[in-house]
């Protein structure tokens, strides 16, 4: 009965310990003739560092967003709805009041740099070569997304463009984006 028992409890920690570093984007896509072109993200953290969700549904005209990251920290839940390419609505909720900028788990860490302007990039980019994902691909994008992330072995740096996370949901989700089809 012991054997039996010990078997089971290695079998469900095992199971539930891989389900949190294996999470994935799940995508949907809409595009028939005759129906209207729809795709949709739904992504959660594959790394096992911190806790966020992306999920992001485009169509013709819509564009909307909602991302929230580290309930135990941050706890920060944002939404972003654009229509023909304008900003409609947007809008975040901070209620943590612990916002870590550097999380590790293991041999993993995430360093997260707020205020970060074009120029503090630029090193980064010149040695890309030491990573193994960057977004956006060109440091003149960082404009207009507001964030960057660059990764490499154990380290992953998350940059905003302000104060803030709001804009990082993107970098996040393209990142997820990465390790889902690299699987």
């Amino acid at each position: 009965m012991t054997s039996k028992s010990s078997f089971l409890f290695v079998f469900v920690w095992s199971f539930l310990h891989a389900s949190v570093g294996n999470a994935y984007c799940r995508e949907h896509l809409i595009d028939k003739i005759g129906e209207n072109f729809q795709i949709t993200y739904n992504c959660e953290n594959t790394e096992n560092l911190v806790e966020y969700q992306v999920i992001r549904q485009i169509t013709e005209n819509m564009d909307f967003e909602f991302f929230t990251f580290d309930p135990r920290g941050w706890n920060l839940m944002c939404s972003k709805l654009s229509y023909n390419d304008e900003t409609v609505d947007s809008q975040c909720i901070h209620t943590g009041i612990k916002r870590p900028l550097s999380y590790k788990s293991g041999l993993k860490t995430l360093a997260i740099t707020l205020n970060t302007g074009v120029s503090a990039l630029e090193k980064y980019y010149l040695n890309r070569e030491n990573y193994s994902y960057f977004y956006p691909n060109v440091v003149e994008l960082y404009a207009d997304t507001g964030c960057a992330i660059m990764v490499r072995s154990g380290e992953i740096l998350l940059f905003s463009s302000n104060n803030a996370l709001e804009a990082t949901g993107e970098c996040l989700l393209q990142y997820e984006l990465y390790l889902t089809q690299k699987k």
